[in-house]
């Protein structure tokens, strides 16, 4: 439990002092909180409830979202570079602009595939299509499409879990019209 108590205070001034102060914010209940352009950077928010939370500009780098509820979230035009979106429920989010750095940017929700459980680690594997490209995040590895097909025929040569990962990969091109 944090309590955050000021003059005029906000769910997001308490939000930000929680993170500030190194609170883990799991499993918070944020419903419709606004946090418009918080800095939430690094944040614990695995399995927190963010439903029609407005998180637009948000800063969310390498946040843990993993299993979080964004059902309705704004998160158009929020920082998202190594946020772990694994389980994450991104039903109806508005994605539009949101950067993941490095990879580029998302125009709609339906440019992000989350599926699991699959592979050895029986986990959660994120491939977006973004402005730069389609790239992969599955485990601790994060990289283009290509490199992930490379990196399963080194790990999982000749095994299910390398048939698995290839049949993501080929509904990953369906999907996206690659």
């Amino acid at each position: 439990m944090f309590e955050y108590e000021k003059v005029n205070n906000t769910i997001k001034d308490t939000v930000k002092e929680a993170i500030q102060c190194g609170t883990n914010l799991c499993d918070a209940d944020l419903r419709g909180a606004n946090l418009y352009g918080a800095n939430l950077y690094g944040a614990n928010l695995r399995g927190a409830n963010l439903y029609g939370a407005n998180l637009r500009g948000a800063n969310l780098c390498d946040a843990n979202l993993c299993g979080a509820n964004l059902c309705g979230a704004d998160l158009c035009g929020a920082y998202l570079y190594g946020a772990n979106l694994r389980g994450a429920n991104l039903c109806d989010a508005k994605l539009f602009d949101a950067d993941l750095w490095k990879w580029g940017k998302l125009s709609s929700p339906q440019d992000v595939l989350i599926v699991g459980t699959i592979g050895s680690r029986n986990a959660y594997t994120t491939i977006y299509h973004t402005d730069k490209g389609v790239f992969v995040q599955c485990g601790c590895f994060k990289g283009t499409l290509d490199e992930f097909i490379t990196k399963v025929k080194e790990t999982h040569s000749g095994t299910k879990h390398e048939r698995d990962y290839i049949a993501l990969v080929e509904f990953a091109k369906i999907k996206f019209e690659l």
